[in-house]
């Protein structure tokens, strides 16, 4: 059985190379570790809505239980236990969200709601044989409300993904992925405005954009025939293309193709194989070596003490008593300061209680510039 098509293949093929898609269908193992606290945390909240009329810490300890002593499956797929202290990490994360933000249940309302395609655009059963494109959407809220304006009723659907990232904000309701969600919405449950979700469960802040599907229906035919034209290329058989596709590749380090570019002649393939490994076992190493340096050949690799020079806290107080002491006034004083953009940027913060205020008064201070900056572009 061929394995169905997801919005993070397609990610994998365009982020990297069509070898990387060819070994995650042979389910080639990779190095899970950097996901398991985001995958405790979606685990929980999961549950949570799903089963509302038992205690919100009950679930939650059960599933930290389970995912570190038994582990669980995802997508059909058995995954090994989880360490206990990632497990407790991503329990802790969803419980601190859930207990401010409220989880949904009830009467359409669902969770880790699945969706499957033939070849032909028919909704399948999730996982089946004739499955050639499938998603997972973390939560969908189907409302039905009233337009006074038009004295008519509307389907607005609510599509929420829950993100653990520390980097996760608004700029994900515009990835391949978020599209790909509302495209299988819009096919599905035939909604007349779309409300995309992005949930920070590390911060607790929501990113909200809303897609009118009548006046907005070119956009989503347009992603529609994007997702077609991948899932097409996906289906061609690939040829390896190891460079510097093979950062942040999860197989570099079990692909031949960038072991024969690193042993090759071509310095910059080398180059970007090298890097690539290095960012894969830096993580391993860190934790290997966290305790205490561990000797390597000449010498050792962990972590060192060292000291460096810290501005203390009345530095600011004692600084401006002096100039003080020598005549001067505080506008002076900050006329010989060199003004770096993250204390123009907390000032502003300080000054401006509205976000649109604090960003014009930004932009009144800073300009852009280009320089050279060196490494591997994509």
């Amino acid at each position: 059985m061929s394995k169905a098509i997801h919005p993070t293949t397609i990610k994998l093929r365009n982020n990297h190379c069509g070898h990387a898609v060819e070994l995650w269908r042979k389910n080639t193992p990779i190095d899970r570790t950097i996901f398991h606290v985001g995958v405790a945390a979606h685990y929980v909240l999961e549950m949570i809505g799903k089963n509302p009329d038992e205690s919100l810490m009950s679930i939650a300890w059960q599933c930290a239980e389970q995912l570190a002593t038994n582990g669980r499956a995802y997508d059909g797929v058995p995954e090994p236990p989880m360490p206990a202290d990632k497990a407790l990490e991503g329990t802790r994360m969803a419980i601190k969200y859930a207990e401010k933000n409220e989880i949904p249940t009830g009467d359409n309302i669902f969770h880790e709601m699945a969706f499957a395609f033939d070849k032909d655009w028919n909704q399948v059963e999730y996982n089946c044989e004739e499955s050639v494109f499938q998603t997972l959407l973390d939560v969908v809220e189907i409302h039905e409300e009233y337009d006074e304006e038009s004295d008519s009723v509307y389907r607005n659907v609510i599509v929420r993904d829950y993100k653990s990232s520390w980097a996760a904000d608004a700029d994900e309701l515009d990835s391949f992925q978020r599209r790909c969600q509302a495209v299988v919405a819009w096919l599905v449950l035939k909604p007349d405005i779309l409300t995309m979700e992005i949930a920070n469960v590390r911060f607790h802040r929501t990113y909200t954009r809303e897609i009118n599907c009548y006046h907005q229906e070119d956009e989503l035919q347009q992603w529609f025939e994007d997702i077609k034209f991948n899932i097409k290329v996906l289906q061609q058989s690939t040829t390896p293309d190891p460079g510097v596709g093979c950062v942040g590749c999860q197989y570099v380090h079990v692909c031949e193709h960038a072991d024969q570019a690193f042993q090759g002649e071509d310095l910059l393939k080398k180059y970007s194989v090298a890097k690539a490994l290095t960012a894969k076992l830096a993580p391993q190493v860190r934790k290997l070596t966290k305790s205490e340096p561990l000797k390597c050949g000449a010498g050792y690799i962990g972590y060192k003490d060292k000291e460096r020079m810290l501005v203390k806290e009345d530095a600011g107080t004692l600084l401006a008593e002096k100039w003080n002491e020598q005549g001067g006034d505080a506008l002076s004083m900050l006329s010989q300061m060199e003004l770096g953009l993250t204390t123009i940027k907390k000032l502003a913060k300080i000054l401006c209680e509205s976000p649109t205020e604090r960003r014009e008064l930004i932009e009144a201070l800073t300009q852009s510039e280009t320089y050279s900056s060196f490494g591997m572009h994509k």
